[in-house]
């Protein structure tokens, strides 16, 4: 979450053609075309709660399985990737 790209040049997949960069990202191999829409030149709010990117944290919600077979256990402890990207 948060981490810089540097533009290569102009998008090259024929999805993305006049309506994109293609941007390198540190811990990728290769460029990834992206929208202009989903960049911007300033950095991303931060994460809410006020907690910061790769911060630990603990799970204190009730225990829940998902369909994916994901999991959240009470007690356990995890790292803070970026905000939420779901609806709920």
């Amino acid at each position: 979450y948060g981490d810089c790209g540097k533009v290569l040049g102009p998008a090259t997949a024929a999805t993305h053609k006049g309506k994109g960069v293609n941007v390198m990202f540190d811990y990728n191999k290769a460029g990834v075309d992206c929208y202009l829409s989903t960049l911007s030149a300033e950095a991303p709010e931060p994460v809410p709660g006020g907690y910061q990117a790769g911060q630990e944290v603990f799970f204190t919600g009730s225990c829940q399985t998902f369909a994916s077979g994901n999991k959240l256990v009470y007690g356990d402890c995890g790292k803070v990737l970026g905000p939420a990207t779901a609806a709920t």
